[in-house]
C-alpha cells in the first residue's frame, strides 16, 4: 500500500499537495530504499534532486555558516531550489550551535514557501524530532496541510 501510494505521488510530483514527507521508522525498514527510488523517477521526469546524508546536510551547512555572507547564497542555492531535496538519516549528524536546527529551520521554511518537495529519513520518532529540533521545526515536519510522517515498521530488511 505504501509503495503505491509513493508511486502515486511520484506520478503528481510535482503538484501533490503534500510538500513534505517524512520517511520514520527503525533500522533497515526501507526509508532511504524507498526515498531513493523515489529520487530517481522523480530525477527521470527532468526534475533537479539533491540528494544529501543528514551528515553531509550539516557539513554544508557548517560551511555556509562559516563562508563570507557574500558566498553564502551560491552554497545554498542547490538546496533551497531544487525540485526535491532529501535530507537521508535525519538524526545521525552533529548538533552544531547556531548551524544544525537553525540552517534545517531556514531550509524547511523556504522550501515550503516556494512550494517545493523535502523528503526526510530518520530513525527518530516525532517525540524524538521534538526533543532534538525543537518546537519549529517539529511543527514544519507535521503539519497536517502539507507535511506528513509516514511510520515505516517491520524487521531490518538487511539481516
Amino acid at each position: 500500500a505504501l509503495y503505491d501510494s509513493m508511486k502515486k505521488y511520484v506520478a503528481k510530483f510535482p503538484t501533490a499537495k503534500c510538500k513534505t514527507l517524512v520517511f520514520s521508522g527503525g533500522v533497515g525498514t526501507g526509508k532511504t530504499c524507498l526515498a531513493s527510488a523515489m529520487a530517481r523517477a522523480i530525477i527521470e521526469k527532468g526534475y533537479s534532486v539533491q540528494f544529501l546524508s543528514a551528515y553531509e546536510f550539516c557539513s554544508l551547512m557548517l560551511k555556509v555558516h562559516t563562508s563570507p555572507i557574500s558566498e553564502r547564497n551560491a552554497l545554498l542555492s542547490d538546496s533551497l531550489t531544487c525540485d526535491l531535496l532529501v535530507i537521508d538519516d535525519l538524526g545521525t549528524e552533529p548538533m552544531l550551535k547556531n548551524v544544525t536546527v537553525e540552517y534545517l529551520l531556514l531550509t524547511l521554511e523556504e522550501r515550503q514557501s516556494k512550494g517545493l518537495v523535502t523528503i526526510i529519513t530518520t530513525n527518530l520518532s516525532g517525540e524524538n524530532i521534538l526533543n532534538r529540533y525543537g518546537e519549529r521545526i517539529y511543527s514544519r515536519l507535521s503539519h497536517k496541510q502539507y507535511s506528513m510522517i509516514i511510520q515505516m515498521q517491520g524487521n531490518d530488511l538487511r539481516l
